[in-house]
């Protein structure tokens, strides 16, 4: 299963992407890009351009799902509590 699973159907994500390059200008970096790759490069440029800022809420949200500590080795994590114990949580 995907980490990331859109919420809204492929053509509202359409329309929304085809809004968000008519206004800002944004030009698709390459055709290998999915619409969503489309959307965070076009944030980030319109960012860089002082066109669009993220909301202070949503980026304390962003910094929260960042890691606090670095990842463990595999060996380490193979044998780690909590990562054994959610391998016993599955089906």
């Amino acid at each position: 299963m995907p980490l990331f699973a859109p919420t809204l159907p492929g053509c509202v994500c359409a329309n929304l992407l085809r809004r968000f390059e008519e206004r800002f200008g944004v030009i698709r970096l390459a055709d290998t890009h999915t619409p969503i790759d489309t959307l965070i490069d076009g944030l980030a440029e319109a960012q860089l351009k002082g066109h669009w800022q993220p909301r202070e809420a949503s980026e304390q949200r962003r910094l929260a799902l960042l890691p606090q500590t670095p990842a463990l080795d595999w060996d380490s994590l193979m044998v780690h509590g909590p990562y054994m114990q959610a391998l016993d949580w599955l089906p």
